[in-house]
């Protein structure tokens, strides 16, 4: 089986950028050894039409003339002078015809191939990526290039957590749970070359557990030819360096205000790095795998006794979370760790999201004894990680609760299991209530209230728009948390703002108690920007969390994105992250959003002419229900019944209404405009204008009317609002209606102009009739629009033709634009009228 390719989008996007620059396309990509930029010059250039030209410099060839260009030419006649020799060399590419030249670590070039790639590309302007090793200095004729700013370079850095997800899930055949991509990633530095080897390490030690959520990677034992790399290179330390090398790898990383006198006599070593802004500089080994040799080599006892005094540093520094890593060390060597201990290093571990560590934590804490904090914490940690024994551990922590704080905590726990995790929301709604009639304390009975709100809304029940006066301790940030969800919803974005940034100082204080509170602000502040009408901006906010370090809230900033993508007219784009979030939340959902994700794929899959059983989304949860109907809505709309999808849309919106949900009911009415059908859903657009105060909702409500009166002044009009709000396929769309009503022919251009300059190159999904752009079909759109003519599904055509669904999409879009059609109903009929 082929190791799979980490999939670097924007570093190939980039790349396809500037080697079509002018007048020079070249591009030099640098970085360490392994960091995979031979594979991404490689996979650039197998996407290009037309002859690569492949150079490989070698260390052993330097002083072989034209020896890294030998493989390349097809003669080895050369002329006996180098100087006609070069010529004969730069001729013989040039005829090649090439359509990209490839050089592979080009500081190794002999000077007179140097020579050759400085002519190739100065002279004849051939398209060239060179690549570079951090440690090999460019020289000659390839430094020549850089300072007269020929080559653009790229940094080509380590991989992120996604990309290191994606590599491992292609590997093992299944998706990898979060704590392993998060621990092959640490140890791996995002090094692909590394990444490559622990894999292999962990699929030959068979430290990989399979399950029905997926694969979790247990760290595999480095493989020999690595460890006996590492320890070469330690092999020149003396004692007194190795043993303060060893300290540091069992610590690291440090402080360097607490390290300095335990490390200084490695500080030159070149094993050790400063990392951070002065005065606040961490100490840490180069490179993980160094810790791991060290540790690995030292004797017991060493290693014990290093380990005792680096856990006290650690844990006697007052860090929280160097406290933490102090505790993790004592039990890595047999060190003794009390189970008070063990249950707040537990907690603390599922408040970081390490959940398979906090399980392990909580049963060594229970094992001496501990009682309530750690099968509290177990419970939590085994419901994160979805395994069926998390209610019984919860259940049992509500057994041992010392009074009513204690009791709401764990009550809180064991709702959010039942209405979350298990999708139980009216059973989590009874026990909840039912036992929370017996706690007396207004501030403990507060910490589960504004939950209590959330898993009756999941359960069919409407929201409601009062909450209880905030109470000191965690019950205060719960509350708040609490009401700026109900003004979200609302579309009371003002409200929003005012809860959250009341709530945000209370995060680290309650923390232990909330460890998901800073994640569902950002999840409040996110709609309130969207009903702000800041679409771009919200977008960029999901977007910059989604790209952050890998958490628990992978999925909702999928779902997110998702959403905006849907409503913006972005198909492709709303099928991958719905699809993303789908997978994501299965694995880590704390806010109830899978049911949404769910319908949302749907809605994404029916728009791209799939047909999907929806009955499966019926559900009590106002979201599933708002995002199920604009699923029906599209699958009516497609077929042409475009009256009873906006009924069904104008239906739902009302019932999201009456259930609390104003806002997020604003959008499934709207949906109703992409199909022309905006005098049906006006009437409850307006309403819901009047109760939020929203900006995108009034837009929305404006296009509404200017549909129903049909006037092409309104339209266009409300088309501009709607650009700048950022609801780019509306505007699109009521610019080109405007258009077709207008009897000016120069408003009527500027019109039409105005919605090609918002269609742009993206891949809008439009139902509008647009301008027919006059083109030709090319041979492979008018195979896609056939096949999606005849109603077959996106990922059929793909697999029928050899191609993704990506650019089964971008074909069929394009062939929408030529044609000048709505949907795939007038896509057969216009196929028809085309000339054979």
């Amino acid at each position: 089986m082929s190791w799979p390719l980490a999939p670097r989008v924007e570093l190939q996007i980039r790349l396809d950028a500037a080697l079509s620059r002018r007048p020079f396309g070249a591009v030099l990509l640098t970085g360490p050894t392994g960091i995979g930029k031979s594979t991404l010059a490689r996979t650039v250039a197998s996407a290009r039409e037309g002859t690569v030209v492949e150079v490989l410099a070698l260390a052993e060839l330097r002083d072989v003339p034209f020896g890294a260009f030998a493989p390349v030419l097809a003669s080895p006649d050369l002329a006996p002078e180098l100087s006609d020799r070069l010529r004969d060399v730069v001729g013989a590419v040039v005829a090649l015809g090439p359509s990209l030249l490839l050089v592979d670590d080009a500081p190794l070039l002999d000077e007179l191939s140097a020579a050759a790639v400085y002519q190739l590309i100065r002279v004849h302007k051939v398209p060239s990526i060179l690549t570079a090793r951090d440690e090999h200095p460019l020289t000659g004729a390839i430094q020549r290039l850089d300072h007269e700013n020929v080559l653009e370079r790229v940094a080509v850095g380590p991989l992120g957590a996604r990309e290191v997800e994606a590599v491992l899930e292609e590997r093992f055949g299944t998706r990898v749970e979060p704590e392993s991509v998060r621990g092959m990633l640490a140890r791996s530095e995002g090094n692909p070359l590394m990444l490559r080897t622990l894999a292999l390490a962990a699929e030959e030690q068979d430290t990989i557990q399979r399950g029905s959520r997926g694969a979790i990677v247990d760290a595999p034992r480095l493989p020999r030819h690595v460890s006996a790399i590492v320890a070469e290179r330690l092999a020149g330390l003396g004692v007194t360096q190795r043993e303060q090398a060893l300290f540091l790898a069992a610590a690291q990383p440090l402080p360097l205000r607490l390290a300095e006198s335990h490390v200084d006599t490695v500080l030159g070593t070149g094993l050790v790095e400063l990392t951070g802004a002065p005065g606040r500089e961490q100490v840490s080994l180069v490179h993980p795998l160094i810790a791991e040799v060290l540790l690995a080599d030292a004797s017991p006892a060493l290693r014990n006794r290093v380990a005792d005094e680096a856990s006290g540093l650690l844990i006697d520094s007052g860090d929280e979370q160097l406290a933490f890593r102090g505790l993790l060390l004592r039990l890595r060597h047999g060190l003794p760790v009390v189970g008070e201990r063990l249950a707040w290093a537990a907690s603390y571990a599922h408040v970081v999201q390490d959940h398979v560590l906090a399980a392990r934590l909580a049963r060594l804490s229970l094992e001496q004894g501990g009682r309530f904090d750690a099968r509290l914490t177990l419970g939590s940690a085994l419901s994160a990680l979805g395994d069926d024994a998390a209610l019984t551990s919860i259940e049992d922590a509500l057994a041992d609760a010392d009074g009513d704080d204690e009791t709401a905590l764990a009550l809180a726990r064991l709702g959010h299991h039942l209405a979350i995790r298990l999708g139980r929301a009216s059973d989590a709604v009874t026990i909840v209530s039912r036992t929370l009639e017996r706690i007396a304390s207004p501030a403990a009975r507060a910490l589960v209230s504004a939950d209590l709100l959330k898993w009756k809304s999941m359960a069919g029940t409407a929201l409601e728009a009062e909450l209880v006066d905030p109470e000191p301790g965690p019950a205060e940030l719960a509350a708040l948390i609490g009401r700026a969800m109900v003004a979200s919803m609302l579309g009371h974005t003002a409200a929003t703002r005012a809860a959250t940034a009341a709530a945000r100082p209370l995060v680290p204080r309650y923390r232990s108690e909330l460890p998901t509170a800073s994640d569902l602000l950002d999840l409040n502040d996110f709609l309130a920007t969207v009903f702000d009408g800041r679409l771009l901006e919200a977008e960029a906010f999901a977007r910059a969390r989604l790209d952050g370090p890998r958490t628990d809230a992978a999925g909702l900033w999928s779902y997110t994105m998702g959403l905006i993508a849907l409503h913006t007219g972005r198909m492709s784009e709303a099928r991958q992250f719905a699809s993303a979030a789908v997978t994501e939340l299965e694995w880590r959902d704390f806010t109830g959003l899978l049911g949404a994700a769910t319908a949302l794929h749907a809605t994404a899959e029916v728009q791209n002419g799939a047909h999907v059983d929806l009955g499966q989304h019926d559900s009590s949860d106002v979201k599933v229900l708002l995002q199920t109907a604009e699923a029906r809505a599209w699958s009516l709309a497609l077929d042409g019944d475009r009256a009873l999808a906006a009924a069904v849309l104008r239906e739902a919106a009302e019932a999201g209404i009456e259930a609390g949900h104003p806002a997020l009911a604003s959008l499934t009415a709207a949906t109703a405009c992409r199909f022309g059908e905006g005098r049906i859903v006006a009437e409850v657009l307006d309403a819901i204008d009047s109760m939020t105060g929203s900006r995108l909702v009034s837009v929305l409500a404006m296009l509404a009317r200017a549909q129903a009166s049909a006037q092409a002044s309104g339209l266009a009009a409300s088309a501009q609002e709607l650009s700048d709000v950022g609801m780019t396929v509306l505007a699109m769309d009521a610019f080109t209606d405007a258009a077709r009503l207008e009897s000016s022919r120069e408003i009527r251009r500027r019109w039409l102009n105005a919605a090609e300059r918002l269609r742009g190159h993206a891949d809008l999904f439009s139902l509008a009739p647009t301008r027919a752009s006059g083109e030709q079909l090319t041979e492979r759109e008018r195979e896609v629009a056939r096949a999606a003519a005849s109603r077959r599904r996106s990922q059929e055509i793909a697999d029928e033709l050899g191609i993704s669904i990506r650019t089964v999409d971008n074909h069929l879009a394009r062939a929408y634009r030529k044609l000048g059609v709505r949907g795939r109903l007038e896509l057969a009929e216009a196929l028809e009228r085309l000339p054979e």
